[in-house]
């Protein structure tokens, strides 16, 4: 659901915004454990929000992560950049992955096991953190 790039380029052989051919989370992406952040699956219960060093914006309808303490950027896909988009400090990781099963029509199970992976390694990277007071 991510993926580090310069912009306006893709890696070899990558589909249009990351993903699979239709844009469905989980298909192998190389370069979602890039830098050496190994995806962290998250408690379904956790509620991610954006991390004080994140900023970002929408480009051509995909979000575009800046870590700023790192100076590096993170451009997600179109099912990423949904998922963030909804990550705002009182959604659940099962929440989210109820939108996104909805919204592109996979099963619950499988949406569970790719926003949990990618809210944890956005977490590991220090772009997300726990909502919760």
């Amino acid at each position: 659901m991510s993926t580090r790039r310069p912009a306006g380029t893709r890696g070899p052989g990558a589909a249009p915004g990351g993903g699979d051919a239709q844009g469905r989370p989980g298909a192998r992406h190389p370069a979602a454990t890039a830098g050496g952040d190994a995806p962290a699956a998250l408690d379904p219960g956790a509620v991610p929000r954006v991390g004080s060093r994140c900023a970002w914006q929408v480009v051509a309808g995909e979000a575009v992560l800046l870590d700023v303490d790192r100076r590096r950027i993170v451009g997600l896909n179109p099912v990423g950049s949904f998922v963030f988009g909804l990550v705002d400090g009182t959604h659940t990781v099962r929440d989210l992955a109820g939108a996104v099963a909805a919204h592109f029509g996979i099963s619950e199970d499988r949406a569970l096991a790719d926003v949990s992976g990618f809210v944890g390694m956005l977490r590991a990277r220090g772009l997300l953190e726990d909502g919760r007071p």
